[in-house]
C-alpha cells in the first residue's frame, strides 16, 4: 500500500516492511537541487571561507552554485586566519566573474589559482607574501600589475603575461627570486618590476 502526509510518502511491502521517502517542495526549483549546477571546490577550506564570508550562497544550501558565484558582485578577501584551515589551490576562483575586487595576501599555502577572465587589474598587495604561490592562470583581459602585488611569492617560477598587457608597475614581483621564465609580449616595464 502507498500512503503520505505533508513530509513523506510511505510504502508498505507485502512483508510489512514500511519504505518512507521525504516528499519533495513544489516551490523546489530543479536547478537548485541539481547536483551539475553545484561547484566541486577541489580544496574544501575555499568553500567553507568562501561559506563564512556570507552573501555568496544566496539560497542558503551550504553549496555554492555556478550561478551564485557568476553573479557575485563583491569583494572577495581571505585572510591570514584561513592559515588554520590553510587554502591550498582556488581553481574554482575562475567562476566569480563579476567580484569588484580581491585580496590573497598572506595565504602561505596558496599554491594555485585560477582568476577570472574578467580581471583588468591586479591591485597591489593582492598575492603578498603567498609564499608557496606556484601557478597561476592570468585572464586575457589583464592590463595592469600593480607595484608589490606578488611582493614575496618565492615559489612563483614561471608565468606567461597575456598579450593585451599594457603595465607591470614598480616592484610588482619583488622577492620572487625563483622567477627565471616569463612569457611576454607588452609595451611598459617600469624600473624594478622584479
Amino acid at each position: 500500500s502507498v500512503t503520505f502526509d505533508d513530509k513523506n510518502v510511505y510504502f508498505t511491502l507485502t512483508n510489512g516492511t514500511v519504505l518512507i521517502v521525504p516528499r519533495g517542495s513544489e516551490n523546489s526549483s530543479t536547478e537548485e537541487n541539481n547536483p551539475s549546477d553545484i561547484i566541486k571546490f577541489e580544496d574544501l577550506n575555499v568553500k567553507i571561507a568562501l561559506l563564512k564570508m556570507g552573501g555568496i550562497d544566496t539560497n542558503d544550501d551550504s553549496e555554492i552554485s555556478y550561478e551564485e558565484a557568476a553573479n557575485y558582485n563583491g569583494k572577495l578577501s581571505f585572510s591570514t586566519g584561513n592559515n588554520d584551515n590553510p587554502i591550498l589551490s582556488f581553481k574554482e576562483f575562475q567562476y566569480f566573474t563579476r567580484v569588484t575586487s580581491f585580496s590573497f595576501g598572506d595565504l602561505r599555502n596558496l599554491y594555485e589559482i585560477i582568476l577570472p577572465n574578467t580581471i583588468d587589474t591586479i591591485k597591489s598587495h593582492t598575492f603578498l607574501r603567498c609564499y608557496n604561490l606556484k601557478k597561476i592562470n592570468f585572464p586575457d583581459n589583464l592590463v595592469c600589475i600593480s607595484s608589490n602585488a606578488f611582493m614575496d611569492c618565492e615559489k612563483l617560477d614561471s608565468i606567461t603575461l597575456p598579450s593585451g598587457i599594457k603595465s607591470i608597475e614598480t616592484d610588482a614581483f619583488e622577492g620572487c627570486n625563483n622567477l627565471d621564465i616569463v612569457n611576454i609580449k607588452m609595451k611598459n616595464i617600469e624600473n624594478y618590476c622584479n
